[in-house]
């Protein structure tokens, strides 16, 4: 939602839950899963990443610094 609604905390916030992710993925051990299940993982990795280059790397970055007088 904070993405969404272009609020100035969900971009860093994105990125600690990602390395918590990742951090805990580490120590989950071997998995066994189908074709599918690896495949919408690997989609999802890849969304992540364009979401990720697009909040920090294009001019929507400045969408996310802008305030607004209620």
């Amino acid at each position: 939602i904070g993405l969404y609604r272009f609020w100035r905390f969900s971009r860093p916030l994105t990125i600690i839950v990602w390395i918590i992710g990742f951090l805990l993925q580490m120590f989950m051990g071997p998995t066994v899963d189908l074709g599918l299940a690896t495949s919408l993982y690997e989609l999802s990795a890849v969304l992540t990443g364009i979401i990720l280059a697009l909040i920090y790397m294009t001019p929507v970055k400045e969408w996310f610094e802008k305030t607004y007088d209620a």
